[in-house]
């Protein structure tokens, strides 16, 4: 019975220990806009990795797994399963693994949003462009459980272990 739980509790370790993480930028607003763009809109842009990112990550061109990602400009939305789309992501990290410098491009045969650490943002559509200076707000969020919540679960393995053991005598 005991190999039986511990053969359980080394299953479920690996679920209890996955960690998405998503990586959002809010740009500044567009400074300088033409058709439906306003100086309230900029560009948001997010991207889920399986782990968080490398700390002390050289700048460059990012080659580790985007698992999916999203950017959008106040008017058109562009994603990793849109039509046509390529994304290119260069970043680096600091020592804390937060992002530093970056240079996010997404883009189609008709869209382009790109936003860099040197605080260049714009974006061209048929519904017009839009342009700022200024850098972009980076967070970082993850799908990993407190360890309450893992000490729960396997507190909850042993017991429903113990009470089979105990109904089974």
């Amino acid at each position: 019975m005991i190999k039986k739980f511990l053969a359980a509790v080394l299953v479920a370790m690996p679920v209890c220990a996955s960690a998405n993480v998503t990586y959002t930028a809010i740009t500044a607003p567009y400074q300088t806009v033409s058709g439906s763009y306003t100086t309230s809109m900029g560009i948001k842009f997010q991207f889920v990795t399986p782990s968080a990112l490398p700390i002390n990550l050289a700048y460059g061109p990012y080659a580790g797994t985007i698992l999916s990602w999203q950017a959008f400009d106040g008017i058109a939305t562009l994603t990793n399963t849109s039509p046509g789309v390529a994304l290119s992501i260069y970043l680096s990290t600091d020592p804390f693994g937060a992002i530093n410098q970056y240079s996010i491009n997404a883009y189609t045969g008709t869209i382009n949003m790109l936003f860099s650490f040197d605080g260049t943002v714009s974006t061209s559509s048929p519904s017009g462009t839009g342009y700022a200076l200024g850098s972009a707000t980076w967070t970082s969020s993850s799908a990993v459980p407190e360890p309450a919540s893992a000490f729960l679960f396997i507190g909850g393995l042993a017991a429903w272990g113990a009470r089979r053991k105990f109904a089974a005598a």
